[in-house]
């Protein structure tokens, strides 16, 4: 019966009667239906419910009659769905109990049966982008579990592998057709892979210039690499030389040398002392001058457009090329005005010859003599700018009143002469900053740099070692994927 009919009945019957009359009978009527049911906890919570709706309730005994009769109707129907709820709970408990084990086995299989959509998801995916790459494919077998995340890593690696050694292809650098020997490479110059391949890619020409081609180039400069930090990172870290630096600085140092003629391959301890010296002086400069050692590297570099000069240093000494390229370099940054003139000096031997020497040493007069001792050693690089500050300074003192006049022709390089005559040099400190030994935490912290990468090179010769012994293996693994990827392809087609 439903709850909503027993309370419009209830509240119909109450309405009908004299409460004064009927209480009595209803409450007696009441009470004998329910001694013929098994009370539960509703249906007592029912019995005080109707008692007290039917409180003060009389009349007669005809409408008493049909309160009873319904009173009765609803005890009935409250046992009946008791009893069936009571068997309802029992049978769903039996039936729980007997499937728990079931429902266990269909959860695993469902998550097994998830797993696999995911995966062929997955390959369906990498398949339709036509990505090309095998992490696309294996990176689907990543829910399989341990061996299925190990299998995805291991596409991630090769991936890299392949990538790299495509690059490094592009520039020539192929290593024989051998990413194992690539790797091989890349370990021996202490360097990570990422490293080592961007030191490659950025010398490509100048690796096959030094040593007939880009592989046999990359081969013997990550050994130089390597060498010159074995025997420089502990005077160059503490000079703020990173790693990369330390390799762009070498790599000039031996462009130049083979450009000047002064370059022997097989002089290789020779080489990576010539460059740690380089570096040092690069970095004095810089102190003496405020210029980064990254400028001077570049107008060293630039220095390569001007014949003249480099006629010169041809026939020079390493050491004395080096003494000219830096002191040039620092004039041509401070003060471009001067660059052409004072390399066409030096060019000649300290003599004006061109044009532009000939101007220069107009503004400068006295500028021959510190060239020559220059040239000749008698003059460090660090002194011989010195006197050349000294000179601009005494040129714009001498005509500065035939500048502001703009007749002069040759004094249009007064500008350079005001740059450079400006400058404050005090060389006696900081020869003697360089000269100061290096604290001990300062050696420790900058050195550390070195010491992780070379701590992942030592790393990825295990990863290096793995590839060789397994390279059959894995070949065969890519193999198999290109079948996989072959047979869906087929049954794919013969949809269509």
């Amino acid at each position: 019966m439903d709850e909503q009919k027993i309370l419009d009945l209830l509240k119909k019957m109450a309405e009908a009667i004299d409460p004064k009359k009927a209480r009595d009978l209803a409450v007696a009527q009441i009470k004998q239906q329910a001694a013929t049911v098994k009370t539960s906890k509703a249906f007592d919570q029912l019995e005080k419910q109707l008692t007290t709706t039917i409180k003060g309730v009389g009349g007669y005994k005809k409408e008493t009659q049909i309160l009873t009769d319904a009173i009765s109707e609803v005890s009935s129907e409250l046992y009946k769905l008791e009893k069936a709820f009571g068997n309802s709970t029992n049978w769903a408990k039996k039936f729980a109990d007997a499937n728990k084990l079931s429902t266990d086995q269909m959860v695993d299989l469902a998550d097994r049966a998830d797993k696999v959509t995911t995966m062929f998801t997955g390959l369906g995916s990498a398949a339709m982008k036509g990505e090309g790459t095998i992490s696309a494919f294996t990176s689907s077998f990543a829910h399989m579990g341990p061996l299925g995340s190990a299998f995805a890593g291991l596409g991630n690696r090769l991936d890299v592998n392949i990538e790299t050694f495509r690059q490094l292809s592009q520039t020539g650098a192929n290593f024989g057709k051998s990413i194992t020997d690539m790797r091989i490479a890349a370990g021996e110059a202490r360097l990570p892979l990422d490293d080592f391949a961007k030191l490659v890619k950025d010398n490509s020409e100048s690796l096959a210039a030094l040593y007939g081609n880009t592989s046999s180039g990359a081969r013997a400069v990550g050994q130089m690499a390597s060498g010159m930090r074995a025997l420089g990172i502990d005077q160059l870290a503490p000079l703020g030389y990173t790693v990369d630096e330390i390799n762009e600085t070498m790599m000039l140092n031996l462009e130049r040398q083979r450009r000047t003629f002064n370059f022997d391959r097989t002089a290789t301890v020779a080489n990576i002392k010539s460059s740690i010296e380089f570096a040092k002086q690069l970095d004095t400069m810089s102190k003496l001058t405020g210029i980064r050692r990254d400028q001077l590297r570049s107008e060293i570099e630039a220095q390569q457009s001007n014949e003249r000069f480099q006629a010169m240093l041809s026939a020079q000494t390493d050491t004395t090329r080096q003494r000219l390229e830096v002191f040039a370099a620092s004039v041509s940054k401070t003060a471009p005005e001067f660059a052409e003139g004072i390399q066409d000096i030096i060019a000649n031997g300290g003599r004006p010859v061109t044009d532009a020497g000939i101007a220069l040493a107009q503004n400068l007069q006295g500028i021959g003599p510190v060239l020559q001792g220059l040239i000749a050693g008698s003059e460090t690089e660090f002194t011989a700018l010195q006197k050349v500050v000294d000179l601009s300074r005494a040129s714009v003192d001498k005509f500065r009143r035939a500048t502001v006049t703009g007749q002069v022709e040759f004094l249009r390089l007064q500008s350079g002469a005001i740059k450079l005559g400006s400058k404050n040099i005090d060389l006696a400190k900081t020869l003697d900053e360089a000269r100061k030994q290096t604290g001990g935490l300062t050696g420790g912290l900058t050195t550390f740099e070195d010491a992780t990468k070379t701590l992942s090179s030592q790393f990825q010769k295990i990863e290096t070692g793995l590839l060789q012994a397994f390279g059959p293996a894995l070949g065969v693994m890519t193999k198999s994927l290109e079948y996989l990827m072959g047979g869906i392809g087929t049954i794919v087609g013969g949809l269509a």
